[in-house]
């Protein structure tokens, strides 16, 4: 007997996704994941999981990429900047692994980017990193939070 047996998706309601994004504001995190990755190019990068460990928003997840070499001059030294940012609020200044990160805590002060492609919903993103003795600015009451976004999961570059 199969488990599918006398299944049929197109009679059962599935739920509208209740994600929102979350207020730009500084947020308390620890590092869930940290992983290796690179673009399409070949560019190396690390993809991180954020979760915002208090407050009203406590729980929810914050994703990034930071581009640790890339083609373009500009760029790399822009994310350069970020991902050393993010070194220094954990105190792993001379990484060897991405494991090094995981569990650490951190102050990742966080923005809405607008979507450049009309595929896509506008998302999170972690614009700068703290240490976590840096105080933390509290986000804009539930009330205020921006509008709904997509349920959509990281696109690959």
């Amino acid at each position: 007997m199969s488990i599918f047996e006398n299944f049929d998706a197109n009679t059962i309601e599935t739920p509208k996704s209740d994600f929102e994004l979350l207020p730009p504001a500084n947020y308390n995190v620890r590092v869930l994941e940290c992983e290796e990755t690179e673009t399409r190019n070949g560019d190396p990068g690390v993809k991180v999981t954020l979760e915002v460990t208090d407050g009203d928003y406590q729980s929810r997840r914050i994703w990034d990429r930071m581009w640790i070499k890339h083609s373009s001059e500009k760029f790399r030294a822009r994310e350069q900047a970020r991902f050393a940012s993010f070194c220094k609020a954990v105190g792993v200044v001379t990484p060897q692994s991405t494991d090094e990160f995981l569990g650490l805590e951190l102050v990742a002060k966080v923005k809405i980017e607008k979507s450049r492609d009309a595929q896509y919903e506008d998302q999170n993103r972690a614009q700068d990193y703290f240490a976590s003795t840096t105080g933390v600015t509290p986000p804009a009451s539930p009330a205020d939070k921006p509008k709904r976004a997509g349920s959509g999961d990281w696109k690959t570059q």
